[in-house]
């Protein structure tokens, strides 16, 4: 559907010792993709590169690079930043005063049990 073989396709062409390309669309083989790019592709200038050979030292010594910033770490420990699993049991709460599930004691609504 995209137009490229999968790779099972892939196999049984080899098996029967067929081309592969022959089942590839076009639009994705090599000199389609040179005919698509051939005028966006322009060359750049390099005439004011430096030639490698020709550096030097004292070049660099007096420029000023970027340096990293300055961090400083929190006191405390760092939280650790779990990712529960998705078949994970997530523990279900059950009230002590009315026995219900999914709430506890000090969210209970249920005004009999006071």
């Amino acid at each position: 559907m995209s137009g490229l073989p999968c790779p099972h396709a892939c196999a049984a062409i080899k098996k029967i010792y067929g081309d592969i390309y022959a089942y590839v669309e076009d639009c994705f083989l090599l000199s389609a993709q040179k005919k698509i790019y051939a005028k966006l592709m322009i060359p750049v200038e390099i005439h004011d590169i430096p030639r490698l050979d020709s550096l030097r030292y004292e070049d660099y010594s007096s420029t000023i690079f970027l340096q990293p910033p300055v961090t400083t770490r929190r006191a405390r420990r760092p939280r650790v930043r779990r990712i529960e699993s998705q078949f994970q049991q997530k523990k279900l709460y059950h009230c002590s005063r009315c026995g219900e599930a999914g709430h506890t004691r000090k969210t209970c609504n249920n005004p009999n049990l006071g």
